[in-house]
């Protein structure tokens, strides 16, 4: 609907062109006579004015971006951290139906029926805009898709858990652990798997010499005839958490990474967070940590399980009293 007017124009331009090119005398007769008498208004040579299709894309962009609460997403993308192009593949690839995609667009302009929302930007009587779950912090769309603490430990869960079995099945396939490749949601992970040359470890507690205030990486896998080790921790923060995000899960476990160097006498162990956001925005960091393990292509699988667990919790959640 945003783009009508330009599309009425185009229309309008091509029509004209069309009857004024004919070489019937009949329709050039015609032509001379529609003094506005029809939409076309035939007797006008003047082409209309058209915006080039760069400028419109620009114009519309600039009037998103300049939309307070619908315009901090785009601002979002422009984040220097933040793979622009990646982050809207999924509105092409990912297969999704269109009515779970339109969803997923409105959450990312932030335009859900949440409590806040209605009370302060639709003037609803509202009585109490705190989450209708937790009851301790205003119910805003980031706050459900991340941040309400009664969902943490289900749902939230649930959503990162799915991003770990693609990536632990396919660091399974690759050091040929594993030999089915299963859709992600069929796969269970073994909580220890090893062949001659590899281990990998799922969500398992390591065992070291001092206690650590954090043991327990999502991910561990070792590589034995490299003799080196990758701690991989998933995240799935709202978007303007990110980078934050990163920072806190790669040194979370630098203590663990010294240590299990030492303990298990490795060349090398190093700390590889996998951080993508609620609403599928791709940080450049996912693409450097899933080069690591070469499984880039499964950054699309990874985007489209977030997009479509996050719209699974957002219609939970608004269809509860």
């Amino acid at each position: 609907m945003v783009d009508i007017k330009q599309l009425h124009n185009k229309c309008k331009q091509s029509l004209r062109l069309y009857f004024h090119n004919q070489k019937n005398s009949l329709l050039q007769t015609v032509c001379k006579a529609d003094l506005k008498y029809s939409p076309l208004n035939l007797s006008e040579f003047s082409a209309i004015e058209l915006i080039s299709g760069t400028q419109h894309i620009q114009s519309l962009m600039q009037d998103w971006k300049m939309k307070a609460v619908h315009g901090r997403y785009p601002h979002a993308l422009d984040a220097p951290e933040v793979d622009n192009a990646a982050s809207n593949e999924w509105l092409i690839h990912s297969g999704i139906y269109a009515e779970t995609e339109g969803f997923m667009i409105a959450i990312q302009d932030q335009v859900i029926a949440t409590r806040n929302y209605s009370k302060y930007i639709m003037r609803a009587t509202v009585e109490n805009d705190l989450c209708r779950r937790c009851q301790k912090q205003t119910e805003t769309i980031h706050h459900i898709t991340g941040a309400c603490v009664t969902l943490a430990a289900t749902e939230y869960l649930t959503r990162h858990n799915q991003v770990a079995k693609i990536v632990h099945q396919s660091l399974a396939i690759q050091h040929k652990l594993v030999t089915e490749e299963l859709p992600y949601f069929k796969y269970t992970p073994d909580a220890v798997i090893e062949n001659r040359t590899s281990k990998l470890y799922w969500d398992r507690s390591v065992l070291t010499d001092r206690p650590m205030p954090h043991n327990r990486p999502d991910i561990i896998v070792v590589e034995k005839e490299v003799n080196q080790a990758f701690l991989i921790d998933i995240g799935v923060p709202n978007t303007h958490n990110l980078q934050d995000c990163y920072m806190e899960k790669y040194r979370k476990y630098q203590s663990l990474a010294y240590e299990i160097k030492d303990l298990w006498k490795l060349e090398k162990v190093e700390v590889i967070p996998v951080i993508i956001s609620t609403t599928g925005v791709i940080p450049k960091s996912l693409n450097t940590s899933l080069e690591k393990f070469n499984m880039v292509e499964k950054r699309g699988a990874i985007q489209k399980s977030v997009i479509l667990s996050t719209s699974s919790i957002v219609r939970k959640f608004l269809n509860m009293n």
